[in-house]
Protein backbone atom coordinates (compact mmCIF):
# COMPACT_ATOMS: atom_id res chain seq x y z
CA UNK A 1 0.00 0.00 0.00
CA UNK A 2 1.30 3.49 -0.88
CA UNK A 3 0.36 6.77 0.73
CA UNK A 4 1.42 9.78 -1.35
CA UNK A 5 1.49 13.22 0.26
CA UNK A 6 2.38 16.35 -1.74
CA UNK A 7 3.67 18.99 0.68
CA UNK A 8 2.91 21.94 -1.59
CA UNK A 9 -0.68 21.29 -2.60
CA UNK A 10 -1.54 19.21 0.50
CA UNK A 11 -2.94 16.38 -1.57
CA UNK A 12 -3.35 12.95 0.00
CA UNK A 13 -3.43 10.10 -2.48
CA UNK A 14 -3.85 6.45 -1.57
CA UNK A 15 -2.53 3.82 -3.96
CA UNK A 16 -2.53 0.06 -3.58
CA UNK A 17 -0.07 -1.11 -6.28
CA UNK A 18 3.74 -0.73 -6.36
CA UNK A 19 3.44 -0.09 -10.11
CA UNK A 20 1.83 3.26 -9.24
CA UNK A 21 5.19 4.50 -7.96
CA UNK A 22 5.97 5.70 -11.47
CA UNK A 23 3.07 8.16 -11.29
CA UNK A 24 4.77 10.11 -8.50
CA UNK A 25 6.96 12.77 -10.08
CA UNK A 26 6.88 15.62 -7.58
CA UNK A 27 10.27 15.86 -5.85
CA UNK A 28 8.65 17.39 -2.77
CA UNK A 29 6.42 14.39 -2.11
CA UNK A 30 6.64 11.87 0.71
CA UNK A 31 5.78 8.19 0.29
CA UNK A 32 4.73 5.98 3.18
CA UNK A 33 5.16 2.43 1.96
CA UNK A 34 3.77 -0.67 3.69
CA UNK A 35 5.33 -3.60 1.82
CA UNK A 36 3.61 -6.93 1.41
CA UNK A 37 5.36 -10.28 1.55
CA UNK A 38 6.79 -10.50 -1.95
CA UNK A 39 9.99 -12.09 -3.24
CA UNK A 40 10.29 -9.42 -5.91
CA UNK A 41 11.53 -6.15 -4.37
CA UNK A 42 9.81 -2.90 -5.22
CA UNK A 43 11.78 -0.84 -7.75
CA UNK A 44 12.07 2.67 -6.36
CA UNK A 45 15.21 3.77 -8.25
CA UNK A 46 13.38 6.21 -10.57
CA UNK A 47 11.00 7.57 -7.96
CA UNK A 48 11.50 11.32 -7.51
CA UNK A 49 9.97 11.62 -4.05
CA UNK A 50 12.00 13.50 -1.44
CA UNK A 51 11.30 10.99 1.34
CA UNK A 52 10.34 7.32 1.13
CA UNK A 53 9.31 5.66 4.38
CA UNK A 54 8.72 1.92 4.64
CA UNK A 55 6.64 0.61 7.50
CA UNK A 56 7.70 -2.90 8.46
CA UNK A 57 8.93 -5.02 11.33
CA UNK A 58 12.72 -4.96 11.39
CA UNK A 59 12.60 -8.74 11.88
CA UNK A 60 11.22 -9.16 8.37
CA UNK A 61 13.13 -8.93 5.09
CA UNK A 62 10.55 -6.78 3.33
CA UNK A 63 12.67 -3.64 3.24
CA UNK A 64 16.09 -5.15 2.48
CA UNK A 65 16.71 -2.94 -0.56
CA UNK A 66 16.65 0.07 1.76
CA UNK A 67 19.32 -1.18 4.15
CA UNK A 68 22.32 0.58 2.55
CA UNK A 69 20.89 4.09 2.37
CA UNK A 70 18.10 4.24 4.91
CA UNK A 71 17.94 5.44 8.50
CA UNK A 72 16.12 3.12 10.86
CA UNK A 73 13.38 4.51 13.11
CA UNK A 74 11.45 2.62 15.76
CA UNK A 75 7.94 3.87 16.33
CA UNK A 76 6.48 3.30 19.78
CA UNK A 77 2.97 2.04 20.36
CA UNK A 78 0.33 4.73 20.89
CA UNK A 79 -0.83 5.54 24.38
CA UNK A 80 -4.12 4.24 25.73
CA UNK A 81 -5.57 7.75 25.41
CA UNK A 82 -4.63 7.88 21.73
CA UNK A 83 -6.26 4.50 21.09
CA UNK A 84 -9.40 5.63 22.90
CA UNK A 85 -9.53 8.71 20.65
CA UNK A 86 -9.20 6.42 17.62
CA UNK A 87 -12.06 4.35 19.04
CA UNK A 88 -14.25 7.44 19.34
CA UNK A 89 -13.64 8.23 15.66
CA UNK A 90 -14.46 4.61 14.76
CA UNK A 91 -17.75 4.86 16.61
CA UNK A 92 -18.61 8.08 14.77
CA UNK A 93 -17.70 7.11 11.21
CA UNK A 94 -16.97 3.39 10.80
CA UNK A 95 -20.59 2.31 10.62
CA UNK A 96 -19.75 -0.88 8.71
CA UNK A 97 -17.76 -2.37 11.59
CA UNK A 98 -19.53 -5.12 13.52
CA UNK A 99 -18.16 -3.93 16.86
CA UNK A 100 -16.84 -0.52 17.92
CA UNK A 101 -15.36 -0.79 21.44
CA UNK A 102 -16.25 1.67 24.18
CA UNK A 103 -13.61 3.55 26.17
CA UNK A 104 -14.00 1.01 28.98
CA UNK A 105 -13.49 -1.90 26.59
CA UNK A 106 -10.38 -0.24 25.11
CA UNK A 107 -8.98 0.30 28.63
CA UNK A 108 -9.48 -3.37 29.55
CA UNK A 109 -7.98 -4.53 26.26
CA UNK A 110 -4.85 -2.37 26.64
CA UNK A 111 -4.44 -3.55 30.23
CA UNK A 112 -4.73 -7.20 29.18
CA UNK A 113 -2.95 -7.29 25.80
CA UNK A 114 -1.04 -4.02 25.36
CA UNK A 115 -1.52 -0.81 23.33
CA UNK A 116 -1.91 -2.55 19.98
CA UNK A 117 -4.37 -0.84 17.65
CA UNK A 118 -5.83 -3.86 15.79
CA UNK A 119 -6.46 -5.84 18.99
CA UNK A 120 -7.99 -2.91 20.85
CA UNK A 121 -10.19 -1.58 18.06
CA UNK A 122 -11.39 -4.28 15.71
CA UNK A 123 -10.30 -7.80 16.62
CA UNK A 124 -13.15 -10.20 17.25
CA UNK A 125 -13.59 -12.09 20.50
CA UNK A 126 -12.37 -15.28 18.82
CA UNK A 127 -9.20 -13.57 17.61
CA UNK A 128 -8.53 -12.21 21.11
CA UNK A 129 -9.11 -15.65 22.65
CA UNK A 130 -6.55 -17.22 20.29
CA UNK A 131 -4.04 -14.45 21.08
CA UNK A 132 -4.61 -14.80 24.83
CA UNK A 133 -4.06 -18.56 24.72
CA UNK A 134 -0.83 -18.11 22.73
CA UNK A 135 0.26 -15.40 25.17
CA UNK A 136 -0.48 -17.71 28.10
CA UNK A 137 1.61 -20.53 26.60
CA UNK A 138 4.58 -18.23 26.02
CA UNK A 139 4.40 -16.88 29.58
CA UNK A 140 4.30 -20.42 30.97
CA UNK A 141 7.38 -21.34 28.94
CA UNK A 142 9.31 -18.22 29.98
CA UNK A 143 8.41 -18.55 33.67
CA UNK A 144 9.09 -22.30 33.78
CA UNK A 145 12.59 -21.78 35.25
CA UNK A 146 14.60 -18.93 36.72
CA UNK A 147 17.06 -19.26 33.83
CA UNK A 148 14.45 -18.82 31.09
CA UNK A 149 12.86 -15.84 32.82
CA UNK A 150 16.20 -14.11 33.38
CA UNK A 151 17.23 -14.73 29.78
CA UNK A 152 13.98 -13.40 28.35
CA UNK A 153 14.19 -10.18 30.35
CA UNK A 154 17.85 -9.43 29.66
CA UNK A 155 18.35 -10.74 26.12
CA UNK A 156 19.76 -8.07 23.75
CA UNK A 157 18.50 -10.05 20.77
CA UNK A 158 15.75 -8.75 18.51
CA UNK A 159 12.43 -9.61 20.05
CA UNK A 160 10.52 -11.82 17.67
CA UNK A 161 8.02 -14.67 17.53
CA UNK A 162 10.02 -17.87 17.44
CA UNK A 163 10.03 -21.41 18.74
CA UNK A 164 13.79 -21.69 19.16
CA UNK A 165 13.92 -21.94 22.92
CA UNK A 166 15.85 -19.23 24.78
CA UNK A 167 15.24 -16.29 22.48
CA UNK A 168 13.79 -13.39 24.44
CA UNK A 169 10.17 -12.26 24.34
CA UNK A 170 7.84 -12.13 21.37
CA UNK A 171 5.67 -9.15 20.49
CA UNK A 172 2.87 -10.89 22.37
CA UNK A 173 4.64 -9.81 25.55
CA UNK A 174 6.79 -6.82 24.53
CA UNK A 175 6.37 -3.57 22.63
CA UNK A 176 8.54 -0.83 21.23
CA UNK A 177 9.17 2.18 23.42
CA UNK A 178 11.08 5.41 22.82
CA UNK A 179 13.11 7.24 25.45
CA UNK A 180 13.11 10.67 23.91
CA UNK A 181 16.50 12.36 24.10
CA UNK A 182 16.96 15.91 22.80
CA UNK A 183 20.71 15.33 22.56
CA UNK A 184 20.29 12.51 20.05
CA UNK A 185 20.25 13.26 16.32
CA UNK A 186 16.84 11.62 15.92
CA UNK A 187 15.63 12.29 19.48
CA UNK A 188 15.89 8.63 20.48
CA UNK A 189 13.71 7.22 17.70
CA UNK A 190 16.70 5.55 16.01
CA UNK A 191 17.24 3.21 18.99
CA UNK A 192 15.55 -0.16 19.26
CA UNK A 193 14.13 -0.36 22.79
CA UNK A 194 11.49 -2.57 24.31
CA UNK A 195 9.25 -2.66 27.32
CA UNK A 196 6.81 -5.22 28.69
CA UNK A 197 3.61 -4.96 26.68
CA UNK A 198 0.95 -4.47 29.34
CA UNK A 199 0.07 -4.36 33.01
CA UNK A 200 -1.18 -7.94 33.26
CA UNK A 201 1.99 -9.42 31.72
CA UNK A 202 4.12 -7.31 34.07
CA UNK A 203 2.10 -8.54 37.05
CA UNK A 204 2.74 -12.17 36.07
CA UNK A 205 6.48 -11.55 35.71
CA UNK A 206 6.54 -9.64 39.01
CA UNK A 207 5.01 -12.60 40.83
CA UNK A 208 7.61 -14.93 39.28
CA UNK A 209 10.49 -12.59 40.18
CA UNK A 210 9.10 -12.37 43.72
CA UNK A 211 9.73 -16.12 44.12
CA UNK A 212 13.29 -16.14 42.76
CA UNK A 213 16.34 -17.24 44.70
CA UNK A 214 19.07 -14.82 45.73
CA UNK A 215 21.50 -16.43 43.25
CA UNK A 216 19.17 -15.92 40.27
CA UNK A 217 18.34 -12.32 41.23
CA UNK A 218 22.02 -11.47 41.68
CA UNK A 219 22.95 -12.98 38.32
CA UNK A 220 20.32 -10.91 36.53
CA UNK A 221 21.17 -7.63 38.26
CA UNK A 222 24.91 -8.05 37.61
CA UNK A 223 24.21 -8.57 33.90
CA UNK A 224 21.83 -5.61 33.69
CA UNK A 225 24.22 -3.31 35.54
CA UNK A 226 26.95 -4.03 32.99
CA UNK A 227 24.99 -3.50 29.78
CA UNK A 228 22.79 -0.91 28.09
CA UNK A 229 19.89 -3.23 27.27
CA UNK A 230 17.25 -2.95 29.98
CA UNK A 231 13.65 -4.09 30.23
CA UNK A 232 13.18 -1.36 32.80
CA UNK A 233 9.76 -2.25 34.17
CA UNK A 234 11.07 -5.58 35.46
CA UNK A 235 14.40 -4.36 36.90
CA UNK A 236 12.74 -2.60 39.81
CA UNK A 237 11.11 -5.92 40.73
CA UNK A 238 14.55 -7.54 40.88
CA UNK A 239 15.82 -4.70 43.08
CA UNK A 240 12.86 -5.04 45.42
CA UNK A 241 13.35 -8.80 45.56
CA UNK A 242 17.04 -8.62 46.51
CA UNK A 243 16.34 -6.00 49.19
CA UNK A 244 13.55 -8.14 50.63
CA UNK A 245 15.69 -11.30 50.67
CA UNK A 246 18.78 -9.68 52.18
CA UNK A 247 16.97 -7.51 54.73
CA UNK A 248 15.08 -10.46 56.18
CA UNK A 249 17.41 -13.45 55.74
CA UNK A 250 20.79 -12.01 56.67
CA UNK A 251 20.73 -8.27 57.10
CA UNK A 252 22.35 -6.06 54.47
CA UNK A 253 25.07 -3.43 54.70
CA UNK A 254 25.24 -1.14 51.67
CA UNK A 255 26.34 2.42 50.97
CA UNK A 256 23.94 5.36 50.77
CA UNK A 257 24.20 9.04 49.83
CA UNK A 258 22.12 11.80 51.37
CA UNK A 259 20.40 13.85 48.66
CA UNK A 260 20.24 17.50 49.75
CA UNK A 261 18.37 20.39 48.19
CA UNK A 262 20.37 23.31 46.77
CA UNK A 263 18.77 25.54 49.39
CA UNK A 264 19.83 23.33 52.28
CA UNK A 265 23.57 22.81 51.77
CA UNK A 266 26.24 22.78 49.11
CA UNK A 267 28.74 20.67 50.99
CA UNK A 268 29.83 17.41 49.39
CA UNK A 269 28.31 14.55 51.37
CA UNK A 270 30.38 11.37 51.50
CA UNK A 271 28.65 7.99 51.29
CA UNK A 272 27.76 6.39 54.60
CA UNK A 273 26.81 2.89 55.64
CA UNK A 274 23.20 1.72 55.54
CA UNK A 275 22.43 -1.36 57.61
CA UNK A 276 19.15 -3.14 58.16
CA UNK A 277 18.07 -6.50 59.59
CA UNK A 278 14.33 -7.14 59.69
CA UNK A 279 12.36 -9.97 61.22
CA UNK A 280 9.75 -10.71 58.55
CA UNK A 281 7.82 -9.46 55.51
CA UNK A 282 4.11 -8.70 55.42
CA UNK A 283 2.45 -8.02 52.06
CA UNK A 284 -0.14 -5.70 53.53
CA UNK A 285 -0.84 -2.00 53.99
CA UNK A 286 -0.52 -1.10 57.66
CA UNK A 287 -0.97 2.17 59.54
CA UNK A 288 1.88 3.60 61.60
CA UNK A 289 0.00 2.91 64.82
CA UNK A 290 -0.35 -0.78 63.97
CA UNK A 291 3.14 -1.27 62.54
CA UNK A 292 5.46 -3.66 64.31
CA UNK A 293 9.07 -2.63 64.61
CA UNK A 294 11.57 -4.34 62.27
CA UNK A 295 8.86 -5.76 59.99
CA UNK A 296 9.00 -4.97 56.26
CA UNK A 297 5.59 -3.92 54.91
CA UNK A 298 5.52 -4.67 51.19
CA UNK A 299 2.08 -3.88 49.70
CA UNK A 300 0.97 -6.14 46.87
CA UNK A 301 -0.78 -3.19 45.22
CA UNK A 302 1.58 -1.73 42.59
CA UNK A 303 -0.35 1.56 42.81
CA UNK A 304 0.59 2.16 46.45
CA UNK A 305 1.81 5.78 46.55
CA UNK A 306 5.38 7.05 46.92
CA UNK A 307 7.18 3.89 48.13
CA UNK A 308 7.39 0.20 47.32
CA UNK A 309 8.09 -0.90 50.89
CA UNK A 310 8.28 0.68 54.32
CA UNK A 311 9.15 -0.24 57.88
CA UNK A 312 9.67 1.15 61.38
CA UNK A 313 13.17 0.54 62.74
CA UNK A 314 14.09 -0.37 66.30
CA UNK A 315 14.12 3.34 67.23
CA UNK A 316 10.63 3.95 65.83
CA UNK A 317 11.92 5.80 62.74
CA UNK A 318 9.82 5.49 59.55
CA UNK A 319 11.80 4.34 56.50
CA UNK A 320 10.50 4.05 52.92
CA UNK A 321 12.16 2.18 50.03
CA UNK A 322 11.51 3.06 46.37
CA UNK A 323 13.27 0.99 43.67
CA UNK A 324 13.91 3.12 40.60
CA UNK A 325 15.82 3.51 37.35
CA UNK A 326 14.69 7.08 36.74
CA UNK A 327 17.16 9.94 37.17
CA UNK A 328 14.36 12.07 38.61
CA UNK A 329 11.84 11.12 41.27
CA UNK A 330 9.54 14.13 41.23
CA UNK A 331 6.15 13.55 42.85
CA UNK A 332 3.27 15.90 43.46
CA UNK A 333 2.47 17.00 47.00
CA UNK A 334 -0.73 14.96 46.60
CA UNK A 335 1.34 11.77 46.21
CA UNK A 336 3.17 12.47 49.48
CA UNK A 337 -0.15 13.28 51.16
CA UNK A 338 -1.71 10.04 49.93
CA UNK A 339 1.17 8.02 51.39
CA UNK A 340 0.78 9.64 54.79
CA UNK A 341 -2.99 9.16 54.67
CA UNK A 342 -2.57 5.46 53.83
CA UNK A 343 -0.44 4.92 56.94
CA UNK A 344 -2.60 7.17 59.13
CA UNK A 345 -0.24 10.01 60.03
CA UNK A 346 1.25 13.28 58.68
CA UNK A 347 4.74 14.75 58.12
CA UNK A 348 4.46 17.09 61.13
CA UNK A 349 4.14 14.12 63.49
CA UNK A 350 6.17 11.52 61.59
CA UNK A 351 9.45 12.15 59.83
CA UNK A 352 10.29 9.98 56.85
CA UNK A 353 13.59 8.76 55.48
CA UNK A 354 12.99 7.93 51.82
CA UNK A 355 15.63 5.74 50.13
CA UNK A 356 15.82 5.41 46.33
CA UNK A 357 17.16 1.92 45.64
CA UNK A 358 19.19 2.09 42.42
CA UNK A 359 21.60 -0.03 40.38
CA UNK A 360 25.29 0.90 40.81
CA UNK A 361 25.67 2.28 37.27
CA UNK A 362 23.31 5.14 38.26
CA UNK A 363 25.38 6.32 41.21
CA UNK A 364 27.03 9.28 39.46
CA UNK A 365 23.75 11.16 39.15
CA UNK A 366 22.50 10.28 42.62
CA UNK A 367 25.74 11.20 44.42
CA UNK A 368 25.70 14.90 43.45
CA UNK A 369 26.37 17.38 46.25
CA UNK A 370 22.87 18.88 45.99
CA UNK A 371 19.69 18.79 43.90
CA UNK A 372 16.98 21.20 42.72
CA UNK A 373 13.49 20.91 44.18
CA UNK A 374 12.34 19.46 40.84
CA UNK A 375 14.29 16.27 41.67
CA UNK A 376 11.68 15.42 44.30
CA UNK A 377 8.67 17.71 43.74
CA UNK A 378 6.48 18.26 40.71
CA UNK A 379 3.86 20.87 39.77
CA UNK A 380 4.58 23.12 42.73
CA UNK A 381 4.50 26.75 41.63
CA UNK A 382 4.27 28.33 45.07
CA UNK A 383 7.12 26.38 46.65
CA UNK A 384 7.29 23.48 49.07
CA UNK A 385 5.90 23.80 52.58
CA UNK A 386 8.33 23.59 55.48
CA UNK A 387 6.50 20.54 56.83
CA UNK A 388 7.71 18.63 53.76
CA UNK A 389 11.21 20.09 53.49
CA UNK A 390 12.02 19.67 57.16
CA UNK A 391 10.47 16.26 57.77
CA UNK A 392 11.31 14.20 54.68
CA UNK A 393 14.95 13.28 54.05
CA UNK A 394 16.02 11.76 50.72
CA UNK A 395 18.78 9.20 50.19
CA UNK A 396 19.99 6.92 47.43
CA UNK A 397 20.79 3.34 48.42
CA UNK A 398 23.52 1.72 46.31
CA UNK A 399 24.20 -2.03 46.24
CA UNK A 400 27.77 -3.13 45.39
CA UNK A 401 28.58 -4.08 41.78
CA UNK A 402 28.43 -7.77 42.71
CA UNK A 403 25.12 -7.29 44.58
CA UNK A 404 26.44 -9.09 47.62
CA UNK A 405 25.00 -8.74 51.10
CA UNK A 406 27.78 -6.42 52.32
CA UNK A 407 29.56 -3.65 50.45
CA UNK A 408 33.33 -4.14 50.90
Amino acid sequence: MLFFVDRISDVLLVKHRPSDLGDITDENSTILWEPASNKTPVDYSDVKAQIIVTVSSHNEELYHQFRKNAEMFYMPCPSELQIRLMGQIHRMFAKELEHCPTDTEVHQCVKKFGPFIPIALYWSKDEKDVFEESQRREIACICSTEETLNYALQSPMHIEKTDRGLSGLSHQLARYTVKRDQAERFFGYAESQYEISCEEVLNVFSIAIGKMSIAAVKQHLISINQCQYRMEASITDYLKRIFELYAVTGGLQWKCHKMQLHSQSNCNMKPVNFSVKLKQVEHTITTLQNMKEEVLYYPSDRNFPLVDMYYKDEFGKLVGIQATLSSEQANTVLTYQRFYEMIGTNPENTKLELYYLIIPSQVEHYSQSSFPESQFWRDVQSGIGLQWKNNIAFYCLVPPDNFELITP
